[in-house]
């Protein structure tokens, strides 16, 4: 046991062994504590951690990193304002309940989950995703368009997907009651699509999110090489369309039909039609982000 008694101690952060229980600490007297971190513990049992958040009536920040939860942890408080759930392979045991009022900034990396959609987020500003998919599906797509529509309130959807394989088929569209739903994010939403070992069919993964998403506007950093080749799919798929040839007009209507126009803009306010931006590609550095103003 860890006695911590300090009254005035506003930031804490706990750094386990992954590979050890964490120690028992007692905060009773931290009653001003506003930061909370725990990172790197092997399990985090309820009855060790639902106490110590009860106890920080003040908290701000609370940050859990590679810290499998064992029980459901409920996460509340007037005064929170960021909370962070994260591991490095997917693993995040049983999900938390979120019930933080005015939540301003909330992180997440993980698979999605049920509990991503009970949350309440209509104060939420930013929201940060980094989702892993073995196989990012039509069906995927489904649940990542109802995750972010919870989401859409948002200034700010950074979203960072790490998929193994993707498959998107427009019949499969049929398959869902939600297919008519459509989703605008507002105002930006970053994509970052990164893999090492596996081959991503890019064609696919551009008609799956811009089918489930339909953002207003996508912003794509050019920092690595799938966000590279996410954007040279993109502007070819723009520069060649076609609404009367890209689907069958007696199934499900592809997002080129609901496209209206759109706007290419990088630098200082710099615009250009999606060939030019191609031709330009060979000139851009990583530095430079191409946003996709998109009217639906």
């Amino acid at each position: 046991m860890i006695d911590i008694e300090l009254e005035c101690l506003e930031e804490f952060t706990f750094i386990g062994y992954p590979n050890r229980d964490p120690c028992d600490i007692n905060m009773s007297g931290c009653k001003n504590l506003k930061v909370f971190e725990l990172k790197r513990h092997r399990m985090i049992a309820k009855e060790w951690l639902q106490p110590l958040l009860h106890n920080f009536q003040l908290l701000q920040s609370l940050v859990l990193h590679d810290c499998p939860l064992y029980g459901r942890i409920r996460i509340s408080g007037h005064h929170l304002r960021c909370v962070e759930i994260s591991s490095s392979n997917g693993n995040l045991g049983e999900y938390p309940i979120v019930n933080a009022p005015n939540l301003e900034l909330f992180s997440y990396a993980g698979d999605i989950n049920s509990f991503l959609y009970s949350m309440e987020t209509s104060h939420i500003q930013i929201a940060n995703f980094k989702l892993y998919f073995n196989h990012l599906n039509t069906r995927k797509f489904f649940q990542l368009k109802e995750l972010l529509a919870n989401y859409s309130q948002a200034q700010f959807i950074n979203l960072h997907i790490n998929p193994n394989m993707v498959k998107f088929q427009q019949k499969d569209m049929t398959s869902t009651p939600i297919c008519g739903v459509r989703l605008t994010i507002d105002p930006t939403m970053k994509l970052e699509g990164r893999t090492v070992e596996f081959s991503i069919d890019y064609q696919a993964l551009v008609d799956g999110l811009l089918w489930s998403i339909q953002p207003e506007i996508l912003s794509l950093k050019l920092d690595c090489k799938p966000n590279i080749q996410f954007l040279e799919v993109l502007c070819r798929k723009l520069g060649s369309m076609r609404q009367e040839s890209c689907c069958k007009s007696t199934g499900p209507r592809c997002w080129v039909h609901h496209l209206r126009h759109v706007k290419i803009v990088w630098g200082e306010n710099t615009t250009c039609d999606s060939t030019e931006i191609l031709k330009l590609l060979p000139a851009f550095r990583p530095f430079h982000i191409i946003s996709f103003q998109f009217k639906w």
